[in-house]
């Protein structure tokens, strides 16, 4: 029973980032889909980077737990990477900077290569916070508080990403904007960024579309369709990762216009 897993995780959790972090269990076995030989992905979080001494234990922690839950190891990515992250780490993936930002600030979605070096870089490590904070995800204690605000700013992070690969559309469905997330390069999920288009997802999107609101970086038309001010957009990607502004489209404030009158 995976339940039992995710029990022991939690006894990981508690002794190795207690009440100064926290702990989540996402991917398949939190979204309910996972396969007889799935492993448990998991992250733990904590201000600063473990030592030598604690990040062995950690592994060892893991690896006994797939083993006494006869669950399979995944060493696609080295459990050194994907296991624990940084209080700075987790703010860098909120951030966005596991994604590539070109030259006019516009974001652009690295195409995944299924190779160690790229598997194991600090951008993909970066993708997989994001990811677990985003996608469904098991809370395995720790500080509450810290991880709801985390949990917070990466929807609208999320949102924001959204409305970048949509860009210069600036009127749109809750379905479009799922679907720029769950699909690219003739990819999908785990072979792009990870997402299928299930109710965590939408969860997420709604809730980042709704800070988006607040920011008058978006109007709610209705439950289901809404209007993007792309100027406000760019400039909030800007900010959040620290890049140059995308140039404007010549056509924005009519593109606007148009879709305000419709």
């Amino acid at each position: 029973m995976i339940e039992h897993a995710l029990e022991d995780a939690s006894h990981i959790c508690a002794a190795v980032v207690g009440d100064a972090g926290y702990g989540l269990a996402y991917g398949s076995h939190a979204a309910g889909n996972a396969k007889p030989d799935s492993d448990l992905d998991l992250l733990y979080v904590a201000a600063t980077e473990l030592g030598h001494t604690q990040a062995v234990r950690l592994i060892e922690q893991v690896v006994a737990l797939h083993r006494k839950h006869q669950l399979r190891l995944d060493h696609e990515v080295a459990y050194e990477v994907k296991l624990y992250a940084t209080l700075a780490q987790v703010d860098a993936a909120i951030a966005l900077r596991g994604l590539m930002i070109q030259p006019d600030g516009r974001l652009r979605v690295p195409q995944l290569v299924a190779q160690p070096l790229f598997l194991n870089s600090v951008p993909f490590k970066l993708r997989l916070i994001f990811n677990a904070l985003t996608s469904a995800h098991a809370f395995l204690g720790g500080n509450l508080n810290l991880y709801q605000h985390h949990r917070a700013q990466a929807c609208r992070s999320l949102a924001l990403l959204a409305l970048a690969l949509l860009d210069p559309v600036s009127s749109f469905t809750a379905t479009q904007v799922v679907a720029v997330l769950t699909h690219g390069y003739g990819t999908a999920g785990k072979d792009y960024l990870g997402y299928t288009g299930d109710a965590t997802l939408y969860s997420a999107l709604q809730q980042g579309l709704i800070h988006l609101a607040a920011e008058q970086a978006v109007t709610v038309v209705d439950g289901t369709h809404y209007r993007a001010h792309p100027q406000v957009c760019r400039q909030l990607v800007a900010t959040l990762t620290g890049s140059t502004p995308a140039i404007a489209e010549p056509n924005d404030d009519a593109a606007t216009m148009a879709n305000t009158n419709h």
